[in-house]
């Protein structure tokens, strides 16, 4: 659909705006953000979201974006580094390993974000 297709065009370009880090100049762009004590299920509620796909809890920003494609297909951005494409058993223990390699006090949230792409047969494009 015509729709559709402009919905698309739409959110890839907030992605990209969203990719430049437009809000060190104070735009801000849509946001859902999950807050809550340990155990309260917000992992639950992600993988629900994003189709399925393991994530382990995190403290440091974590955006999803969601994408419906008859190939599943899966992306990681951590920080600056570019997105690179990845096999889905292999997200969360690269989500995982990030987490580790940023440095952090033990048990403070980071501000150092991570990007997953989930490409999705049947997925809303969000």
């Amino acid at each position: 659909m015509a729709t559709d297709d402009h919905n698309l065009s739409i959110l890839e370009a907030v992605d990209s705006l969203r990719r430049l880090n437009i809000r060190k100049e104070g735009i801000t762009l849509p946001n859902i953000v999950f807050i809550g004590d340990d155990s309260s299920d917000k992992n639950t509620v992600l993988e629900s979201l994003a189709g399925g796909v393991t994530l382990p809890a995190v403290k440091l920003p974590l955006i999803i974006i969601l994408r419906d494609n008859s190939e599943p297909e899966f992306h990681l951005e951590i920080a600056t580094n570019p997105l690179k494409k990845v096999e889905e058993t292999k997200i969360y223990e690269t989500i995982e390993t990030a987490m580790a390699d940023i440095e952090r006090k033990p048990g403070a949230i980071s501000e150092v974000p991570v990007t997953l792409v989930v490409k999705k047969d049947g997925l809303p494009n969000h």
